[in-house]
């Protein structure tokens, strides 16, 4: 367990130096452009792939704390028992997705590496890289919720809220 704990806070790290990273580049950017009148081309392109770097650690992350979007009005309208079945076949269904999109991301990866990127020079094989390693990450955070699903009830979130900020 102190192993998965590491590498989820390594994650989470790399998801707000990516954060940073974006910040320190467009600002960059900003003060090339209109106050030195001489942009930067690869800023941007640096930019967008640490962006993906960001949704898709986020993504995972997400799914680790229980805390990805969800629409959960009609599942807490059904008996606990049912709402148990499906939220579980939910999250089966999430996770053959999450799987399946990290597989043909890799595939795409493996023929994009020898694409470079034109401002950078990074093959685009490594970006694509993200998705895949965002979604397996993603379906290995979900999986631990289809032995023990979490349901969801607006109220009790709310009063704990509320209790919170108190």
């Amino acid at each position: 367990m102190l192993k998965r704990n590491v590498i989820d806070i390594v994650f989470e790290w790399t998801a707000i130096l990516a954060t940073a990273m974006v910040m320190f580049l467009v600002l960059l950017q900003v003060f090339y452009r209109y106050v030195l009148n001489n942009p930067i081309g690869w800023t941007q392109e640096i930019s967008v792939f640490c962006t993906m770097i960001i949704v898709m650690l986020g993504a995972a992350i997400a799914f680790k704390r229980g805390e990805h979007i969800s629409i959960s009005f009609f599942v807490e309208l059904l008996p606990e028992k049912l709402q148990k079945v499906v939220t579980v076949i939910s999250n089966l269904v999430s996770i053959v997705f999450l799987v399946t999109l990290s597989y043909q991301s890799w595939l795409l990866s493996k023929r994009a590496m020898m694409q470079i990127s034109p401002t950078s020079g990074i093959p685009l094989g490594y970006i694509i890289l993200f998705v895949t390693v965002g979604m397996a990450l993603s379906a290995l955070y979900l999986l631990p919720q289809v032995f023990k699903p979490k349901l969801h009830n607006v109220e009790d979130e709310a009063l704990a809220e509320i209790n919170h900020d108190k």
